[in-house]
This record gives structure tokens, C-alpha cells and sequence, in this order.
């Protein structure tokens, strides 16, 4: 399984298959504004966590989509037998997408998203959130102890 970027992905169609997932309202509460960013990255996030559950025998790319104002994540697989296991993973059923080799489609409801979480567990809450609450909690309290040292009218 190798991840390949979007861009290379449409230089070749032909040579992958493409499924398409259309959120849902109930997908993850609901839209959460115009663009609906929010609940597109975290369907995406979800589609890579399934794709690495599956251990994929060829390549994938995961991109978020609003084709024709619709949020929707697009999986883009190299191997015929992955992409099967993909559509049936998430209830998908095929579709016509020239210029690709297949397609199929799918409905991103709360319900096959309470099913892909059992497979694909929950996001990962380690990352850049992490770090970037760390800085920020170290940032207040180096302020607090300005603030601290200066209202004492010095250091000594």
C-alpha cells in the first residue's frame, strides 16, 4: 500500500478506480457552515484510516471534494481487488466515472460511519493539536510570569 498524490492520480485516470462518498446531512452532525470544511477533512481522515485498515495491496489517494457544491471525498485505488474490498466496505455501488478504469459511489451516513469507525478506529488525537496546545499553554504561563515579575515592579 503507498500513498501517491492526487496530482499523479489525474495525470493517469485510466490506470485507477475512483469511489466517491457523498456526505450526508447526518454525516458528523450536520454542515458546519458554506464550505463545510470540517466534516470534508474529517471524512477524508476517515477514508485513509480505512484504506490503511484494509492494508491496500496497490497505491490510494484520499481528496475532499465540493463537485458541483456537494461535499464529498473522493478514493482514488490502483488495484481492482482493493477497490472492491473498499465498495464493500463502505455499501457502495458502481458507477460510471470515465475516464477511470471503474467507479463506484457511496452515501457517507451516521450510520455506515459508526460502522467504518469499528474498522478503522477512532482519529488520532496526538498530532499537530497536541503540540500546538502545548505551545499555546507554555506561551500563557511565560505571559503569566511576565505579567507577575513586571506588576512586582522588577526582579527584586
Amino acid at each position: 500500500m503507498k500513498r501517491t498524490p492526487w496530482s499523479d492520480v489525474l495525470s493517469k485516470p485510466s490506470q485507477y478506480h475512483l469511489l466517491v462518498g457523498h456526505l450526508h446531512e447526518s454525516f458528523g452532525g450536520g454542515p458546519d457552515g458554506d464550505y463545510d470544511t470540517n466534516r470534508l477533512r474529517f471524512a477524508v481522515n476517515l477514508m485513509m484510516r480505512c484504506c490503511t485498515g484494509l492494508a491496500l495491496g496497490g497505491s490510494f489517494a484520499v481528496q475532499g471534494s465540493r463537485t458541483g457544491g456537494e461535499p464529498q471525498v473522493q478514493v482514488a485505488l490502483s488495484g481492482s481487488e482493493d477497490f472492491v474490498r473498499l465498495r464493500t466496505l463502505t455499501g457502495g455501488h458502481p458507477a460510471e466515472r470515465p475516464p477511470w478504469k471503474a467507479g463506484g459511489s457511496f452515501v457517507l451516513r451516521d450510520t455506515l460511519h459508526a460502522r467504518l469507525l469499528l474498522f478503522a478506529g477512532p482519529p488520532d488525537e496526538r498530532g499537530a493539536g497536541r503540540r500546538a496546545r502545548e505551545r499555546a499553554a507554555a506561551e500563557s504561563e511565560e505571559r503569566s510570569l511576565r505579567w507577575k515579575v513586571s506588576a512586582r515592579g522588577g526582579w527584586g
